[in-house]
């Protein structure tokens, strides 16, 4: 093996062994409600871009509590620019495993609520406001489809904030209403950030990086943020499969198409190499 091949692979190990022996995250005990229905977080720890009028302004916007007008609601109709939220101070780090939207009953009079949102974070070191995007690469979270019914989402993998953002998102112009809760626990192990080399991207998918990564990406080198060496989650034996099972998606050449079966496509099999060389053979006849 070439020498700077070596290097490559012993920093690697070494960043691995590091963050691993830092930081234990048990995301299985970690799905408790911070505060926002109970008012353990308190009215000053909630703000918002804007609200329609006083009594759907932030502190309003509490899981399962009917006070003011019933919720959060924006001054202007939300679209997919995303410059609406509901911010929550957590008042610390915290690990956070779990979301929950509701939207806006009001006594039976309420109509509005968000159909998907997107979810932001920050915490000290970051250098801006993160949006979450799972183990898949992504963004949007679902939200409601009533006023009255809770919506929750398993975030996988968990984020560590002290603040966090629910930002309403739409295809088309709409009027929408909030109310969410924050679930998780007090972050104690005291890691804010590693860095190491970006994952291989050989074979054209970048199966072997880190799309949860949450810091700065440059010249194929991680810095600044946390990701998937920290997230408490254990890897599926298959690399090209996240935490929960699902596969990544991969992009098959239509000629390869006939030679691959739904398991291939999803990553979970590999063409044999009779199979390899039938492609390569086929490549290199017009057609």
């Amino acid at each position: 093996m070439r020498p700077h091949m070596l290097f490559y692979l012993w920093m690697m190990v070494a960043t691995v062994l590091t963050a691993r022996s830092a930081v234990s995250l048990e995301t299985d005990q970690c799905d408790a409600a911070l505060g926002m229905e109970s008012g353990a977080i308190p009215d000053e720890h909630i703000s918002a871009s804007s609200y329609f009028d006083a009594a759907v302004n932030a502190i309003y916007g509490r899981a399962r509590v009917e006070a003011g007008g019933g919720a959060w609601c924006p001054r202007d109709m939300i679209h997919n620019e995303g410059k609406e939220f509901l911010e929550v101070n957590l008042g610390g780090l915290h690990v956070v495993a779990k979301v929950e939207v509701q939207g806006r009953f009001g006594n039976g009079q309420g109509r509005e609520f968000a159909r998907q949102y997107k979810l932001q974070f920050w915490r000290p070191g970051l250098a801006h406001w993160v949006t979450y995007a799972d183990g898949r690469g992504n963004e949007l979270l679902e939200g409601n489809s009533n006023t009255y019914l809770a919506q929750s989402s398993q975030l996988s993998p968990p984020i560590i904030a002290s603040r966090v953002r629910f930002v309403p998102f739409s295809h088309y112009s709409l009027t929408v209403c909030m109310r969410v809760e924050v679930y998780g626990c007090r972050y104690t192990d005291g890691l804010l950030s590693y860095s190491m080399p970006d994952g291989d991207p050989r074979g054209g998918d970048g199966a072997l990086r880190d799309l949860t990564y949450d810091g700065a990406r440059k010249d194929g080198w991680l810095s600044g943020g946390l990701g998937q060496l920290t997230d408490g989650e254990t890897g599926h034996t298959n690399f090209r499969v996240d935490a929960l099972g699902r596969g990544r998606e991969t992009k098959v050449p239509d000629r390869c198409k006939a030679l691959t079966d739904e398991r291939d496509i999803a990553g979970v099999d590999r063409p044999s190499p009779v199979q390899r060389r039938q492609i390569r053979k086929r490549e290199r006849t017009p057609f």
